[in-house]
C-alpha cells in the first residue's frame, strides 16, 4: 500500500471497552482539549474523534466506546471489526491487582471472534472461495490463495491478534475531600506514565500512540518507511504551544482595543456633553 509522502491522512477506529474506558476519555479530554471532541453516539455506544495533524499529515482516531460490554456479538456479527483491522483496547485498573474482568473479557471476545471465523478460514473454504473468484472475473486475482490464508492469520490467531489489554493508572480522588492525590492536580498531563502494554513497564500516552500506528500498517502491510511522516506528538505539542501563546497574545492586543475605543467613545459622550450644557 503506498502512501503520499507529501499529504498523508490516516483513519483508525479504536473500539475501547472495560473498567477504565471512560476514564481514558477524560485523560484524552484534558491532554488534547479542542482537538478531542465527542460526535455523533448512538444506542450501545458513544464516539469520540481525537485529531493529531502536523504539517501536511493528520490522522484521525476514532474511539468507540461500548456500553453494554456483553453484546460483543454486535461487534463481530454487524460491524465485522475485526475484517476492517479495526482495533479493541480493554482498559483496566494499574491500581486494582484484580484483573480478572478485562481477563475474561479478552477471552469471551477471542472465542466470539474464532467461533465466528471458524468455518469461513478453513483451508476448503478458502480454496473454494478463491477458486470461485477465478472462474468469475475476468483476470485472476492478484494475490495467492496462500497470501491471503498469510494475511487473513490474524482474524484466527491468539498471537497475532488486534486485541490487546492496556492498563491505565488514573488519578486517585479522596472520596471524603474530593481531592486528587497525584501531584495535587486534578488534570491529566501527556507525558505522564501511566499506560502499560501487555503488563509491562509503564510508557505516556506517545508511546501507546506510535504502537497503535506500527500495528495499523504492520495489518495493512504498509511500508514502515512512511512511519517518519506520521504525527509526532512531542513536535506537535510544542507547536500547540507556540500556536497558544500567539492567541493570547492575540487576545491582549484586542483587549487594549477595546479599552482605546471605549475611550475614544468616553470622550466623545463627555465633550458632546460640554458642547451641550455649557
Amino acid at each position: 500500500m503506498e502512501l503520499n509522502s507529501k499529504e498523508t491522512r490516516l483513519d483508525i477506529e479504536i473500539y475501547v471497552m472495560g473498567d477504565m474506558k471512560l476514564e481514558f476519555m477524560v485523560f484524552l479530554g484534558d491532554c488534547f482539549k479542542n482537538d478531542f471532541v465527542e460526535t455523533l453516539s448512538w444506542g450501545n455506544f458513544r464516539r469520540f474523534q481525537l485529531v493529531l495533524s502536523h504539517n501536511n499529515t493528520w490522522i484521525n482516531l476514532f474511539f468507540i466506546v461500548i456500553k453494554n460490554e456483553s453484546a460483543s456479538d454486535i461487534l463481530i456479527n454487524c460491524f465485522k471489526i475485526f475484517e476492517k483491522r479495526n482495533f479493541i483496547m480493554l482498559m483496566y485498573n494499574l491500581n486494582d491487582k484484580k484483573t480478572e474482568k478485562v481477563d475474561a473479557l479478552f477471552d469471551n471476545l477471542i472465542a466470539d471472534k474464532n467461533k465466528f471465523y471458524e468455518d469461513i478460514l478453513k483451508d476448503e473454504s478458502i480454496t473454494k472461495n478463491y477458486q470461485k473468484i477465478q472462474n468469475d472475473g475476468s483476470k485472476s486475482p492478484v494475490v495467492s490463495e496462500k497470501e491471503i490464508k498469510i494475511d487473513l492469520n490474524y482474524l484466527t490467531s491468539t498471537k497475532d491478534t488486534l486485541i490487546y489489554k492496556i492498563g491505565f493508572q488514573p488519578n486517585i480522588t479522596n472520596k471524603k475531600t474530593k481531592n486528587i492525590k497525584k501531584n495535587d492536580v486534578s488534570s491529566y498531563d501527556i507525558e505522564d506514565s501511566i499506560f502499560t502494554l501487555n503488563e509491562g513497564e509503564k510508557i505516556d500516552f506517545n508511546n501507546l500512540f506510535e504502537f497503535i500506528v506500527k500495528h495499523f500498517f504492520e495489518k495493512f502491510s504498509i511500508d514502515t518507511k512512511y512511519l517518519n511522516d506520521i504525527v509526532d506528538l512531542d513536535e506537535r505539542n510544542s507547536e500547540n504551544n507556540k500556536l497558544a501563546v500567539k492567541e493570547n497574545d492575540k487576545s491582549i492586543v484586542s483587549n487594549f482595543m477595546k479599552i482605546v475605543h471605549l475611550s475614544i467613545f468616553l470622550y466623545i459622550l463627555i465633550c458632546f456633553y460640554k458642547f451641550y450644557y455649557y
